[in-house]
């Protein structure tokens, strides 16, 4: 019976085990610093920071009544209910690369080393 790869160069083979091996060791890193870590680092301030400035910026733009006035608080409100969806974003983000992580670890470990030889 084939295996997966066996259609793949050897040198592809190669680079793909090494993107394997460096995205392995870079999840193992954030691994270390925590899991509210990461959500805070990637989800809020990263997914978080970028959605609040398209948003401002938007509101800037096309509407500078909106941010003047009775509708302030509302906006505000707005604004950081959109950490809210990020601090999610953050921990969705976390748990499909932990599983990812946890599923592949061994089995790509064992289907690399028979891919080498």
């Amino acid at each position: 019976m084939a295996r997966v790869n066996d259609f793949m160069l050897k040198a592809d083979r190669d680079k793909k085990a090494a993107t394997f091996e460096k995205r392995r060791l870079a999840w193992e890193k954030n691994r270390q610093s925590g899991e509210m870590s990461y959500i805070f680092r990637y989800g809020v301030l990263r997914f978080g920071g970028i959605m609040f400035l398209c948003f401002l910026s938007f509101d800037v733009i096309f509407d500078r009544q909106k941010l003047q006035g009775a509708r302030l608080p509302g906006i505000i409100v707005g604004y950081l209910f959109i950490f809210v969806i990020a601090f999610f974003f953050g921990l969705w983000e976390w748990h499909s690369n932990e599983k990812r992580y946890c599923n592949m670890q061994k089995p790509q470990d064992s289907n690399i080393e028979s891919q080498m030889k």
